[in-house]
């Protein structure tokens, strides 16, 4: 019985939440809520030492020598990239979601976060932009699915989040919603219009 009241309580309070309008402020929320999700998986898998780093050790390195990433200060800055990075990439799947329909959401958000670590961590590793590099084959398999869970978890937020006028303002179903409404709700001919025309065409 707890836990069913714990399930209405949560359900009852999602319904109080604010459904947002402005997609920008939308993606931000949804993309930090993707970090929140991201960095607890990461932060298990580095306690049992199945990661090297932690994301702000990585994006630390981008502007600090690597020992210097362990500092309190530098490390906080690093986390700070960290999340704006992630809230500007919510913006990112919130235009695709809007572009493509809020179906399959959850493939749609994990193949964009699939995409951020090919670009961010492998393509960026190559070409230098972090000065931390992974030696563990787990830390790549960690980081994948980390991205994979950012992605989903983003999407899911954007989807529940979201006002109705959101995906509305899709172009494609506006267009689909007129010729429905052109097809089926067009007027029949009254009585006195049938009669009209079978007196024009019998003169």
């Amino acid at each position: 019985m707890k836990f069913i009241k714990s399930i209405q309580m949560i359900l009852n309070l999602y319904q109080k939440i604010p459904r947002i309008k402005d997609t920008t402020i939308l993606g931000l929320i949804s993309g930090t809520l993707g970090v929140l999700a991201m960095d607890t998986f990461d932060i298990i898998a580095w306690l049992k030492g199945k990661h090297e780093m932690l994301y702000g050790h990585l994006s630390g390195s981008m502007i600090f020598h690597p020992i210097r990433t362990h500092r309190r200060e530098n490390f906080i800055i690093g986390k700070f990239m960290h999340v704006i990075t992630g809230g500007a990439l919510g913006c990112l799947v919130t235009w695709y979601l809007q572009k493509t329909g809020k179906d399959h959401h959850l493939i749609k958000g994990s193949m964009i976060g699939l995409g951020s670590w090919l670009i961010l961590y492998e393509f960026g590793q190559n070409r230098g932009w972090f000065a931390l590099k992974a030696r563990k084959s787990s830390s790549f398999y960690i980081s994948i699915l980390a991205n994979i869970i950012y992605g989903a978890t983003t999407a899911q937020a954007i989807v529940s989040l979201a006002d109705s006028s959101v995906f509305d303002r899709n172009p494609n179903t506006a267009n689909k919603t007129i010729t429905n409404k052109s097809i089926y709700n067009t007027p029949e001919p009254t009585y006195s219009e049938f009669e009209h025309n079978v007196q024009m065409y019998s003169q």
